[in-house]
């Protein structure tokens, strides 16, 4: 992973000497990315499908719609897992709906940083997937060693200061045979969320990454493609957060109403298109395992 210095981090506030060095940091991963030839699988998936085709009509960012349709294909390929499903990152804890689904008797714990509003009503026990959140640190989990029978995260990796660590972290809590899945932002996504985190992913930094704490890597997925990208660009980036609300200080969302509708048709346009321009993916999916 390129390190020209400490990283920086996007999420706060920085000085226009900080602007200019993560922004060359970014394009450093991005030159890296290229000379190392490294590929990833395209994800391909059925936008017909329900769960996608309601996803789609939220007006859900296309990484989120690719997040989606990943973790259906992931679960439902794996074997049966009883035991501990840990979301790191969980924010409001929505995605604990994911694996409701999932075969087998299994306890989802969200962990965050933050104490999240939502997480008192989802913490139920009685629910065929029971549900436990609590505050803390990827890099520190208050977890015994080898208890886990899946990690999972979804753009959160990149806002760990120590990333190494938190890896270091998630391999110690996993069991032999465990697996886990993560979301990573792509090199690419640097001109879609600007300061957004500390690092970006490349398909040859997420091997090294996960190798180094011994996990093994079973399969990288490319999430998004060149319609896709350019749509989250316009759309998202440009007109809703760098017009709308850098510049003309208005927090209007443009997908909405009728807004909405054509920004729904747009993406599931950009979705199928995706297939046949697999470039600039916004994202990784990388599904490992410890042995």
């Amino acid at each position: 992973m390129p390190k020209p210095g400490p990283e920086i981090c996007g999420d706060v506030p920085l000085s226009w000497a900080d602007q200019s060095r993560y922004v060359l940091y970014g394009l450093r991963q991005i030159v890296q990315s290229i000379r190392q030839r490294f590929t990833a699988v395209p994800l391909r998936m059925d936008v017909e499908n329900a769960d996608i085709r309601h996803k789609i009509e939220e007006g859900a960012s296309p990484l989120r719609v690719y997040t989606l349709a990943l973790v259906q294909k992931v679960l439902a390929d794996l074997p049966s897992l009883d035991g501990p499903i840990c979301d790191i990152g969980c924010g409001s804890g929505e995605q604990s709906r994911f694996f409701e689904s999932l075969k087998g008797r299994s306890l989802y714990l969200g962990i965050d940083v933050a104490c999240h509003a939502s997480w008192p009503s989802l913490a139920v026990l009685d629910h065929p997937l029971p549900r436990r959140f609590a505050r803390m640190t990827a890099t520190e989990l208050g977890i015994a060693s080898g208890r886990l029978a899946l990690t999972f995260s979804s753009s959160a990796l990149e806002h760990v200061p120590d990333i190494r660590q938190a890896v270091a972290e998630m391999a110690r809590t996993m069991r032999p045979g465990a697996y886990g899945l993560h979301i990573l932002p792509g090199v690419w996504s640097l001109f879609l969320y600007l300061f957004h985190g500390y690092r970006r992913f490349s398909p040859a930094v997420v091997t090294e990454l996960f190798q180094q704490a011994g996990l093994r890597v079973e399969r990288i997925w490319a999430l998004g493609g060149l319609p896709s990208f350019f749509l989250h660009g316009v759309w998202i980036t440009w007109l809703e957060t760098i017009i709308l609300r850098k510049i003309l200080n208005r927090g209007v969302q443009m997908r909405r109403g009728v807004s909405l509708r054509l920004y729904t048709g747009l993406l599931g346009l950009s979705l199928r298109l995706d297939a046949f321009l697999p470039v600039a993916p916004t994202g990784y999916g990388v599904l490992v395992r410890k042995l």
